[in-house]
């Protein structure tokens, strides 16, 4: 090999070298954007099971795998405590960006109650940031868990008898996570 291909080779990998070391230091975990999730409505599957719809708008430029979690209903000293991350009990799917995605979630009896659903949010990841993060992820430089945002359905009034939703069950509420 030649002298001049071989300085060519040396500076074309410190270019690519330098441009991987730009990435890994100055990679935001999160882009702006927000994630919302509205109350839609209720329904009856075949069985008559009663599941409550819900939509969840993805405002990031990326997309999302979204993993909801069992229903969980507020106690007298608040809500439980248990993570949905590694755990779903309810539907995963993914949202496209900027788009919204309807998923519903069977209700166990919540006569009155007040009840949510935790949704785990994770970012797609393009092959270049999954390959820069096995590099951070050597170096020492990986945050375990930061691409994860939590959020949950609005909090809701139980259905009273399990065989459909009654008109004062139905409102229009959201919630609404921003980063900043």
């Amino acid at each position: 090999m030649s002298a001049l291909r071989r300085s060519a080779l040396v500076v074309c990998l410190l270019a690519v070298c330098a441009v991987l070391a730009w990435h890994i230091l100055r990679a935001q975990v999160w882009p702006r954007g927000s994630v919302s999730v509205s109350f839609v409505g209720f329904t009856n599957s075949a069985s008559g099971a009663v599941s409550a719809e819900f939509a969840l708008s993805n405002g990031f430029p990326r997309g999302l795998v979204v993993a909801a979690g069992a229903v969980q209903v507020r106690r007298s000293k608040g809500w439980p405590t248990v993570s949905v991350y590694g755990h779903p009990a309810g539907p995963v799917f993914t949202v496209a960006p900027n788009t919204a995605q309807g998923f519903a979630i069977r209700l166990p009896k919540v006569d009155g109650a007040l009840w949510r659903v935790p949704l785990s949010c994770e970012k797609v990841d393009t092959r270049v940031e999954q390959w820069t993060e096995r590099v951070k992820t050597a170096l020492g430089f990986s945050r375990p868990g930061s691409s994860l945002l939590l959020t949950n359905t609005p909090v809701m009034r139980g259905v009273s008898d399990q065989t459909g939703a009654r008109t004062e069950t139905r409102r229009g509420v959201q919630e609404t996570n921003q980063t900043p």
